[in-house]
């Protein structure tokens, strides 16, 4: 086990004034983008990974249901307008890749589909949104999942943005998102998957945290208060309450 509490084949890092690029790059630079997906993988096995996103990532981290991934999946392949990105598809592709059967030759695609996700996250560098944050958060969860130093140091770097792009986007604090309830609810999922991710690997590397404990509380209070305002306005018991208030 390594000082970042990982198991790593290689010695410890030892850090040099020398500056310089890796010997073999993880990804090779100026990759060209492709999109639609449908020129690498055919729309059944796009299909096969989304089933296997839901039941081995989605559990740990829900983003969104699996109707509304399809329907973004659809209108992002058709260049039609949505709030995914082809950054967050190829980060679930290669994610999802890595839970399929070592002979099924999905297994094998993971790291072209990263390969594809490291370009697009190039294009959209300095250009936060909610599909990039949790675009980044797939790429880090694929990297943690090889366990070796390389891919360690490069996921921290990603987690790092990612958590830069919440503190930018402001969606640590719920004034600043907008009204719309299904906005709010991807708010709050994208910054509790920043936030577990900030902490799980913080804990791992033995490096301190970015976010701070009083971002966590505005959202346990907007949720609480989300979860109160259901409760007046659409249950029998909150009917009974309001009730009694205009009597009183």
């Amino acid at each position: 086990m390594s000082a970042y509490g990982q198991y790593i084949q290689e010695p410890l890092y030892r850090p040099t004034k020398v500056p310089g690029r890796p010997q073999q790059p993880l990804f090779q630079p100026g990759t060209i983008q492709i999109w639609p997906p449908t020129e690498l993988i055919s729309l059944t096995d796009q299909d096969k990974l989304l089933e296997l996103y839901f039941e081995h990532v989605h559990t740990s981290m829900p983003i969104l249901d699996v109707i509304t991934m399809n329907q973004e999946l659809a209108k992002c392949r058709a260049n039609n307008d949505c709030f995914l990105s082809p950054l967050f598809f190829y980060a679930l592709f290669a994610l999802a890749s890595r839970h399929a059967r070592q002979d099924n030759p999905l297994y094998a695609m993971g790291d072209t589909f990263m390969q594809q996700a490291v370009a697009h996250r190039d294009g959209n560098f300095g250009y936060p949104c909610i599909a990039s944050v949790l675009g980044l958060l797939l790429m880090v969860e694929y990297l943690q999942q090889m366990r070796d130093r390389p891919h360690a140091s490069y996921a921290w770097m990603l987690a790092r943005e990612a958590i830069g792009m919440v503190t930018d986007l402001g969606i640590y604090k719920p004034c600043n998102v907008s009204p719309d309830p299904d906005d709010q609810e991807l708010a709050v999922r994208t910054f509790w998957a920043a936030f577990t991710t900030d902490r799980l690997m913080s804990l791992t590397y033995g490096r301190p945290f970015v976010f701070e404990e009083k971002d966590m509380y505005a959202f346990i209070f907007f949720i609480y208060m989300s979860m109160t305002e259901h409760l007046i306005n659409h249950t029998i018991i909150g009917r009974i309450y309001l009730k009694l208030q205009v009597v009183h």
